[in-house]
């Protein structure tokens, strides 16, 4: 089971041939909690993260470990 939360770091991987790959951190999670439970939620949930060097993506949850 697989829980995320605002603030927690991930490590993100680029489905764009890895080309910005690397470790991220949750913003925020696009469902009605603002949270994800693996139990509870689709692959397909949409992430937004961030880098130190301020890099922003939002993604699917399915491209994070």
């Amino acid at each position: 089971m697989m829980e995320l939360q605002s603030g927690d770091e991930v490590f993100w991987t680029d489905p764009d041939e890895g080309i910005s790959s690397g470790y991220y951190f949750i913003d925020s999670i696009l469902t009605e909690d603002g949270t994800y439970n693996s139990e509870r939620d689709f692959d397909d949930t949409i992430i937004v993260i961030h880098n130190e060097s301020g890099s922003h993506a939002e993604v699917y949850v399915s491209e994070l470990t």
